[in-house]
């Protein structure tokens, strides 16, 4: 605004429209600033946004002049507006190679973003009782300060929202959700610009009015932030469920598959036990003894009291021991058993899976150990575990972060599934590093009626 002042001001434009409106691109383009940061530019995306720019002020010159040809328009102070805010979005279409739902919320929020700014400085005015013609605050004052003043207000309030707003954003949503909140943002977005409009046009016939207006386009802009924020967390959240619940299901089959696979390995290795006790005195004691060691991971039954987790154990210890690593689990799983088995399926294969990720880095063969311990104190089910690990580890906010990038990554998202296990069933997750080992601690309400 400043830039569109000093050219008013020494007469290269004679249009107090132009520099309004250039204004609005520059308010513009700083809310987008915030809100595209992490956007993925198309090749030449900065050229492609500097055209855009250029063609944006241009835009807004021809908006200008048109502005005074009939400057008490309501029909055309909409059109303008509308024009604006459509070719910021065609802008961002041709710059940023992103999907268009995304581009079409980012697109949302800079709209609500401005407007909420340009609401909070017309209120301001109202409360000043400065004339809603004067860009600043000082009537009769030079068009730089005014200018000047203008630009700051407006940013000391696109700048926070631009910051606190620009973190939503992401691919893993629903799109059902998504498409509605676009739909009832944009309806929202374009009835506060209407009423804008339309109270600006009638804004000398009652003030008390016209603020009761202004605060309602500012109350609708925020609402549109906050819609679009929460029906995108709500929308994740969904995607993330839909998702465990299709895990759940696979890990249902898995352990179907897993218990019938332990019953036919169980009932083969005791035929070969058998066999072998045949051969006692036909083979010799050494070759016989090495035959027993061979099969006998094959014949180490776990009894928690539950069959889904000693079908677990009994898998998992066969895929530990082929990679060195000693797996023991001691307690009693029964109160357990108002989880469905699935979901125990799943929580179990997720902590283990951690354990036998990071044991599997370990050199030293006497820590390439997992241990699991299970037992009740009062009406409040534990679940311990611990492991070796290589390299280091460190806590922040009770997230686990690692030298390891692919480790880090795996193992957050293990962590985050068991978590989320733990909240559904109200209880919670701790985790402690004490050296190169870790400790995971898992506290699940007994439902006693499910008992």
């Amino acid at each position: 605004m400043i830039l569109g002042y000093w050219l008013l001001e020494n007469s290269v434009f004679s249009s107090y429209f132009v520099p309004l409106y250039m204004g609005l691109v520059l308010e513009i383009w700083a809310s987008s600033s915030f809100l595209l940061w992490n956007f993925r530019r198309k090749r030449y995306g900065a050229l492609r946004i500097a055209l855009g720019a250029m063609a944006m002020v241009g835009i807004a010159i021809g908006l200008g002049f048109l502005r005074k040809l009939a400057p008490d328009s309501l029909a055309l102070r909409m059109g303008c507006s509308f024009t604006l805010y459509a070719v910021v979005l065609a802008s961002i279409f041709l710059s940023f190679d992103e999907k268009p739902i995304e581009i079409l919320l980012v697109w949302i929020a800079i709209m609500a973003v401005r407007e909420s700014a340009d609401g909070v400085d017309t209120l301001a005015k109202i409360v000043f009782n400065v004339p809603h013609n004067i860009m600043g605050y000082i009537e009769g004052g030079s068009f730089f300060v005014n200018g000047l003043i203008f630009d700051l207000t407006h940013l000391a309030v696109q700048v926070p929202l631009g910051l606190i707003f620009a973190k939503f954003k992401g691919s893993s949503r629903d799109s059902e959700i998504v498409f509605r909140t676009v739909t009832l943002s944009l309806i929202l977005m374009l009835f506060s610009i209407v009423i804008k409009a339309v109270v600006l046009q009638y804004s000398s016939e009652s003030k008390a009015l016209y603020a009761a207006c202004v605060s309602l386009t500012l109350l609708l802009s925020i609402m549109t932030l906050l819609l679009r924020t929460d029906a995108l967390i709500g929308s994740q959240k969904s995607r993330e469920i839909a998702t465990m619940n299709a895990v759940l299901e696979s890990e249902q089959r898995q352990f179907e598959e897993s218990k019938q696979s332990i019953a036919l390995i169980n009932a083969k290795v005791h035929d070969i036990k058998h066999r072998i006790d045949d051969f006692g005195d036909k083979v010799a004691a050494d070759t016989l003894d090495e035959l027993k060691a061979s099969i006998e991971i094959y014949d180490r039954p776990f009894h928690t009291g539950s069959q889904v987790l000693d079908t677990i154990l009994y898998s998992k210890s066969l895929e530990a021991e082929s990679l060195g690593i000693r797996l023991s689990a001691i307690g009693d799983a029964t109160p357990l058993h108002f989880i469905e088995s699935s979901k125990r399926f799943y929580l179990f294969s997720n902590i283990i899976d951690n354990a036998i990720e990071a044991t599997r880095e370990v050199k030293n063969e006497e820590k390439r150990v997992i241990g699991i311990a299970l037992r009740k104190e009062n009406e409040i089910f534990i679940i311990e575990e611990y492991n070796y690990f290589e390299g280091t580890r460190d806590l922040q906010n009770g997230t686990l972060n690692t030298t390891k990038k692919d480790t880090k990554q795996r193992h957050g998202l293990g962590l985050k599934s068991i978590k989320a296990f733990a909240e559904e069933y109200h209880g919670k997750v701790e985790i402690s590093i004490k050296r190169d080992m870790f400790f995971l601690t898992v506290s699940l309400p007994i439902k006693e009626k499910d008992l």
